[in-house]
């Protein structure tokens, strides 16, 4: 037997054995419903706290139910995890770095994705046609049916306003109206 073949086996076994403790315990937990279908919660309670006292060191409390991503995760250096915690806040994508030429020759700068990119005003005015640098997705756009492709001719027909953190407009296209553009998309027309 594959490697692969076990390591499914063995999750299936485990899974197996985790839906029979949870028929288990909905089958313990139902003592506390009442004969007309209503719920005793006090008796709820008192049959939940017995069947973690009886079960404290089941392994199959951690498949599942109230773990992130199906795995618990057991912290044994608090320590080590807070140091850890704190230099990880979410900044650990790869940070984009630009060439700079100096008198020494070239130096590498890195930049923040929060640089704000100038946009001229005149792009953003009403009538004025433009296109459009990237693909935007119907998600991203407000109440829209179909994206937007790289190059299509668009006509703003809004004033500036804000959509998900993002100064946008709403734009025509083909006959169709598209709310919630991100104006940093938006080029003049004779930029290809």
């Amino acid at each position: 037997m594959s490697r692969k073949k076990q390591l499914l086996a063995a999750k299936k076994l485990l899974q197996e054995k985790a839906n029979l403790r949870e028929k288990e315990l909905v089958q313990h937990l139902s003592q506390a419903v009442c004969p007309d279908g209503s719920m005793d919660y006090e008796k709820h309670d008192v049959l939940l706290a017995e069947w973690n006292a009886k079960h404290a060191d089941d392994p199959m409390k951690s498949l599942g139910k109230g773990t992130v991503g199906g795995s618990s995760k057991d912290i044994h250096d608090h320590d080590l995890y807070v140091a850890y915690s704190a230099k990880n806040d979410g900044r650990n994508k790869r940070k984009k770095c630009g060439v700079v030429w100096t008198e020494e020759g070239q130096s590498y700068i890195p930049t923040s994705e929060n640089t704000h990119t100038h946009v001229d005003p005149s792009l953003a005015s009403e009538g004025v046609l433009s296109t459009i640098s990237r693909d935007i997705s119907r998600w991203e756009m407000k109440d829209a049916n179909i994206s937007l492709k790289r190059g299509a001719m668009i006509m703003i027909i809004s004033e500036e306003y804000e959509h998900r953190d993002k100064a946008c407009v709403t734009v025509m296209c083909d006959g169709r109206v598209f709310g919630g553009v991100p104006i940093k998309v938006l080029r003049p027309m004779s930029e290809e």
